[in-house]
């Protein structure tokens, strides 16, 4: 229902923007939910509000707040992105792969290549090859990961623990939070294994793939 909603929504924007949000800003402020549940119950609201009420407000409120990117901090991270690694500069590889990912992902498909697409013209190319991590000689690493984290995914977070031999990794069952420590709310499990190991060292015991597990705070509860 929640889809069906959002869909009929955001074909209304593309006639008729409302304050200043279209079809694009809609998307671009919704994005946000899937990096963390914290913004699930204010876009619900302006989701609600606009559904019933016709008003734009708080959905321009929000994307004010969570859908508009910062100028200079997207300047660094295409600076960084975009020479880190060699990317495809033929504009069609690009166009083909998004339309397969599309046909899966329609919600975020364009959306992340449009974020990513000043790699396929960046002036500067990369400096070198790739690095190649072997994470031999590191101290103790601690590895947060939400196991159901879209942005980066579980299965990534796998084989990274894989190739570091000294990492440690804690697992937070069923959260979708890009970021798992300082969350608000506070999540004390994962904090704890944070806490530890900043002020000593202490890491949980090497039990591989996943070496210990926190459960996830609970959903927001819809108003």
């Amino acid at each position: 229902e929640v889809s069906a909603a959002y869909s009929k929504a955001r074909a209304r924007l593309a006639k008729h923007p409302a304050d200043g949000v279209g079809p694009d800003e809609l998307d671009d402020t919704f994005v946000a939910g899937l990096y963390s549940d914290t913004f699930w119950t204010s876009l619900a609201s302006s989701l609600a509000q606009y559904v019933h009420t016709g008003s734009g407000a708080g959905l321009a409120s929000m994307y004010a707040s969570a859908g508009v990117q910062g100028e200079n901090e997207f300047a660094v991270y295409n600076a960084v992105e975009c020479t880190d690694a060699p990317w495809p500069r033929q504009w069609s590889v690009w166009d083909r792969t998004t339309r397969q990912v599309y046909s899966r992902a329609p919600f975020l498909a364009w959306d992340n290549t449009w974020f990513n697409a000043p790699c396929a013209f960046w002036a500067v190319k990369p400096t070198g090859p790739a690095v190649r991590v072997s994470g031999r000689g590191l101290p103790g690493i601690l590895m947060l990961q939400g196991t159901r984290d879209v942005a980066t995914p579980y299965p990534g977070a796998l084989q990274a623990r894989a190739v570091l031999p000294t990492a440690r990794m804690v697992a937070v069952q069923n959260e979708g939070n890009h970021g798992q420590f300082m969350a608000f709310p506070a999540n004390a499990c994962v904090d704890g294994y944070v806490e530890r190991y900043l002020s000593s060292g202490a890491l949980p015991a090497d039990r591989g793939p996943v070496d210990a597990t926190c459960p996830a705070d609970p959903l927001p509860q819809p108003g």
